[in-house]
Parts: C-alpha cells; structure tokens; sequence
C-alpha cells in the first residue's frame, strides 16, 4: 500500500501539479485579501455616511426644538420641549462622536458615542421625534449590548463579515474554503490525475502490477486529502501573515481569537477550527464520492 502512495506522490510531483497548486493556493489568497481591503474602505465610508445622515435627522429635530422653545410662553410646554432637546441634543452628541471617531480611527470613541447613543435614542424616541433617524428601539438595544460587550472585553468595533483582523478574515477566508461551491472545483482539479490515468492506457499496467486493485483508489484518496488539507494549512498561513503585516483595522485596536464572534456562541477560534473541519471532512467525503463515479463510469465504458 505505501509503495503504491509513494507512486501517487511521484506522479504528482511529475505532473508539476503540485507546484502549480502553491502558486494557485498563494495567489487565489492574495486576491481574498485584496478584495477584503477594498470591502472594509467601503464599509467605512457607509459607516461615515449612515453616520452623517443621522446626525442630520436629528439636528434638524434639534434645531426644530430650539424653535419651538423661543416661540411658546407657555411655562409647561417649554419644559416638555426642553427636556426633549436635551435628549436630542446628548443623541446628536454621540452621533458626532461616532462621525469624529470614524474620521480619526478611534474605535474606543466610536463605541463610547455609540454606548451614548444606544442610551439616550430610545428615550428620544419615545417622545415621537427620534423616528425621523430611522433606528428602532431593537436596534438600539442591540447596539448597546454589542458595544458593552467590545467594551468590557476591550474590543475593537470591526464588521464580522468584513474585516482586516486576522480572526475574523481568517474565518471569512476558511468559510468561503468550506463552501460547497469551492469543494466541486478543488475535487475537479485535484482529481486531474486520476481521472487521465483512469481513462487511458495508464489504467491497464496499474491494474496488472497493483494488487489488490482497489489500493490504487485508496493511495490516490489518501494523497489528495492530504494534499487538501496541505493547501487549507498553506492558505491560512499565507492570510495570517498578510493580515498580520499588510492589514489594517477598521478604526483601530485589536480583536482577539478567544472573543466570541457576532451573531454566533462561538469564539473566533472555534468557528475557524469549525470551519477547517467541515471543508477537510466534506472534501474527503465528495472526493471518495468522485473517484468511485468515475471508476464505474469507466466499468460501463468498457462494458
């Protein structure tokens, strides 16, 4: 059995297959960060002006509120004005903050006028006038406890799905690695080898000189599986280290592995190893799938 993998491996090596795979694995992760880099300009710039057009919103309620004060004697409905305003006026206070944060990379500022908001919103809200920002007390909510959370764990603010974090781009990376979609191709190139040999001539000497005959099937899926799982350690390694020296924060700060990734009970780290699992034992699986197809295709051919 371990000759015939050793001939898998030398005809692998032959082939320029397997260089041809680094050079495949390095580059298709650089293109992955690339486009990671460019989505996270993005993200910031929606950021800033979702940002700016809150505070627009609610400076208008302000200024209207200001209005209103210097309009009405009327002690009592001044007083209700007032206190409205100084709710719209500590909102708008965070909203800027946030603006000032996002322009300065300031995660720990951005998410204190964010705890400043989430605070003073619901509030404002419920005096009717804070509708016209477009949040809803849910959202706040929801705010509040992802920025106590960053707080608490001294977190930086960063998009789970896009970011230049080395955990979260790592997770990114390695899902998209374990998605159904990438698994068919990887089988298909990795498969080059074996298929060629199977319908050609190559096939009649293996099975004269390997027996049993199945051996050949087993050697084959026993490389390629290894040789996967070579190429999801490579193209993790080689996202690491960009993300480690060419990538950038959103705004600033860190993130750890052992934080628990948003919208999920897992930390970074576990829904990364989740992730390597799922894509190895799924290629496994779709792999030993594949050869067994063609070796029947192949049966019925020559019947």
């Amino acid at each position: 059995m371990m000759r015939v993998v050793r001939f898998e491996l030398r005809r692998l090596w032959r082939s320029y297959l397997a260089g041809g795979l680094l050079l495949l694995t390095v580059l298709l992760t650089a293109l992955f960060f690339w486009f990671a880099q460019v989505g996270v300009g993005q993200y910031r710039t929606q950021l800033l002006q979702d940002l700016e057009s809150k505070d627009q919103s609610v400076g208008q309620e302000v200024n209207g509120l200001q209005f209103q004060i210097k309009q009405t004697d009327d002690a009592a409905v001044k007083k209700v004005l007032r206190a409205q305003l100084n709710l719209a006026s500590r909102t708008d206070d965070g909203i800027v903050a946030q603006i000032k944060a996002v322009k300065q990379r300031n995660s720990p500022a951005f998410i204190a006028g964010g705890l400043q908001v989430s605070r003073y919103g619901p509030q404002f809200n419920k005096t009717g006038a804070g509708n016209s920002a477009g949040w809803s007390d849910q959202q706040l909510l929801q705010q509040k406890q992802q920025y106590q959370t960053l707080q608490k764990e001294h977190q930086a603010f960063e998009s789970p799905t896009v970011t230049m974090q080395a955990p979260g781009l790592l997770v990114n990376w390695q899902r998209l690695l374990a998605s159904p979609l990438t698994l068919v191709l990887v089988i298909l190139i990795l498969s080059t080898l074996w298929v060629t040999a199977v319908f050609t001539a190559n096939r009649q000497w293996m099975q004269l000189n390997v027996q049993p005959a199945w051996h050949w099937l087993a050697a084959n899926w026993a490389v390629m599986s290894g040789i996967w799982l070579m190429m999801l350690l490579i193209a993790n390694g080689c996202m690491f280290l960009f993300a480690r020296f060419l990538g950038s924060p959103l705004l600033s700060g860190t993130i750890s592995w052992t934080a628990v990734l948003p919208g999920s009970k897992l930390t970074y780290w576990q829904a990364w190893l989740l992730a390597l699992g799922q894509s190895w034992v799924s290629f496994i699986g779709g792999y030993g799938v594949w050869l067994g197809l063609t070796q029947w295709i192949q049966r019925r051919r020559r019947g």
